[in-house]
């Protein structure tokens, strides 16, 4: 598969970017392999996903509102174990939601820390999520101890 071989010769990164094939069926996985992987070690990554994009768009000809809702039914969230007692949480969103989850992230972070808050940008964002599921982030914008968003729903 496709995705399979980029990862073996390039970051994972890039392997990600290529899960647009995972909707295909095999034939049409062999069909974008035939097109895209004769051109790919003379690529650069960029250049091999944009080889692919457009492979995936020839050969799945489903109209885009179609592709659209089979995408959303995919939606998910899971966790990934990390080291030191730690978990990721990894989500999959329409693209207009997951942009309205990190504006209110960071709007709830706060552009810069109040005085005595040692946390990073990154650590007041995980926090603003921690205290809405908690329910204890809201629109007053006043703040728990420790610094967390602390809102009235």
């Amino acid at each position: 598969m496709i995705i399979w071989c980029c990862c073996r010769s390039w970051p994972r990164r890039v392997c990600a970017r290529t899960q647009r094939c995972l909707a295909l069926d095999d034939e049409q996985i062999g069909t974008v392999e035939a097109r895209v992987l004769e051109r790919a070690g003379e690529q650069t990554p960029a250049q091999f996903r944009q080889s692919v994009k457009r492979a995936v768009a020839r050969v799945d000809t489903r109209a885009a509102e179609e592709r659209h809702a089979a995408a959303k039914r995919d939606r998910t969230v899971a966790l990934h174990p990390l080291a030191d007692g730690m978990v990721g949480i990894w989500s999959v969103h329409t693209a207009t939601d997951a942009e309205a989850i990190i504006a209110r992230l960071r709007d709830l972070a706060g552009p810069t820390a109040e005085p005595g808050d040692e946390r990073t940008i990154g650590e007041r964002e995980a926090d603003a999520l921690i205290s809405c599921v908690h329910g204890t982030c809201g629109e007053d914008g006043e703040q728990a101890p420790g610094g967390a968003p602390r809102c009235s729903s």
